[in-house]
């Protein structure tokens, strides 16, 4: 009889429900909680943020701690929500992607992290601290409405030595069909250099709206896929934004916009994913990690090298292991330019100087910049070519093949380790 079944099927449910809630109780009234002296006083949003991750293959760990964290500490926990601001100091902010990452931002004094965060198995503790964009200044902004040949930056990476043929020449895919995720301070998405393939994703800075209040984001965009400035001018732009309009952001927030990534990526059945961070700041092992999490997934990240003329291996994400770390060269020869970041972290380089794109101004602007800034994008501009042409595959052998495709011998005045590649896009 199907009542009679119902009824049963139903009563097993609640027992099983019943069981499991009373295995939570006893595990929660099991805890022992240490106690807290003064100066542990971790509530009422004393101390400062940090940056929490661990080791995802210690799943248990993991949920130990952040039971400890709700019942002991009195913690509540939030997921972070994109375009939405957590503003109680007193909630941990959940950035975790279940199977690849875990981890989340909270306010803590530092005695409460050395006593109780410090002796969790498999945590790893950071402040969190600023990113900055990867710009050199000044900078310049211009207009214009037609392009006759390429600008120089486009018409050199397509061949293997100088002089300059006056030609851009790509394979007819053009990158159509991949996602390049530009974390930045937004994309003018209506701009005309995009044709429609632009759209905002999400915003994770404090007050950001989803606009590009600083035109770097844009600019940096346009080189990845501008009709006229662009790379791969088929792929599709997602604005994340993460910088205020004077070019700054934050490591947790830079964190938290690679957790939405990565996201968007395991929901979508388009994996061709790829992500340009043209940022820099202090070094930061959990931003690193967090970028092994995402090559692990299958998605190609891109950075800057940053702008500070030393060692890129001392900068975030510039020496994360599994990024492909772009140096920059100067306008009319393979100089590496005096500002830019070497050594054995950078894995190509490519124009950094005087590069044109789109402005943030109005749909028709075009903005100069320089910087190893505007260096990663050709990159991330160029796996998209090579995803089209080759098809997708692991990070891994994308930036093996990116660099057997590289012009080599040509590079001036490399130092410390730096490597003996010249972007070069696929031929056609």
């Amino acid at each position: 009889m199907i009542i009679p079944r119902f009824i049963k099927i139903f009563s097993i449910a609640i027992i099983f429900g019943f069981l499991v809630s009373s295995v939570e109780s006893k595990r929660r009234k099991s805890l022992k909680c240490p106690p807290l002296d003064k100066t542990d006083d971790h509530l009422n949003g004393k101390g400062e943020k940090y940056i929490i991750t661990f080791d995802k293959s210690d799943t248990e760990a993991i949920e130990n701690h952040l039971n400890i964290m709700q019942t002991c500490w009195k913690r509540t926990v939030k997921r972070v929500i994109p375009n939405k601001s957590i503003n109680d100091k007193n909630v941990l902010m959940d950035f975790s992607v279940k199977g690849y990452l875990h981890g989340y931002c909270g306010y803590f004094t530092k005695s409460f992290v050395d006593k109780h965060l410090s002796k969790t198995p498999g945590i790893n503790i950071e402040k969190d601290g600023p990113v900055k964009i990867s710009r050199v200044l000044p900078f310049n902004f211009t207009r214009r409405t037609v392009v006759r040949d390429p600008p120089k930056n486009l018409d050199r990476i397509d061949q293997a030595k100088r002089p300059l043929d006056g030609k851009f020449i790509f394979p007819d895919g053009a990158g159509e069909g991949t996602n390049v995720f530009i974390i930045d301070t937004g994309v003018r998405v209506t701009h005309k250099e995009f044709g429609g393939r632009a759209r905002f994703g999400a915003a994770f800075c404090k007050g950001c709206n989803d606009k590009d209040e600083d035109g770097h984001g844009t600019q940096v965009a346009s080189v990845v896929a501008g009709n006229t400035f662009g790379v791969a001018r088929k792929a599709n732009i997602i604005s994340v934004r993460v910088l205020d309009a004077n070019g700054v952001g934050t490591k947790s927030d830079i964190i938290n916009a690679m957790s939405f990534v990565l996201n968007e990526h395991n929901k979508c059945q388009n994996k061709n994913t790829i992500i340009n961070m043209s940022i820099n700041g202090d070094f930061s092992k959990s931003m690193n990690n967090v970028i092994g999490d995402l090559t692990d997934a299958g998605i190609h990240v891109v950075v800057a090298a940053g702008n500070d003329g030393t060692d890129a291996c001392k900068s975030s994400p510039s020496s994360a292991p599994t990024a492909i770390t772009v140096g920059a060269t100067e306008e009319d020869s393979e100089q590496i330019t005096d500002f830019s970041n070497i050594g054995r972290c950078v894995d190509i380089f490519a124009p950094g100087v005087k590069i044109q794109g789109a402005g943030n101004q109005t749909d028709n602007d075009i903005l100069v910049l320089s910087g190893t800034s505007q260096a990663s994008p050709h990159v991330a501009g160029a796996i998209a070519l090579m995803i089209t042409k080759f098809g997708n595959k692991s990070p891994d052998d994308m930036s093996d093949l990116l660099k057997r495709l590289s012009t080599k011998n040509v590079l001036k005045d490399l130092k410390n380790g730096s490597p003996d590649s010249f972007l070069r896009t696929p031929t056609p």
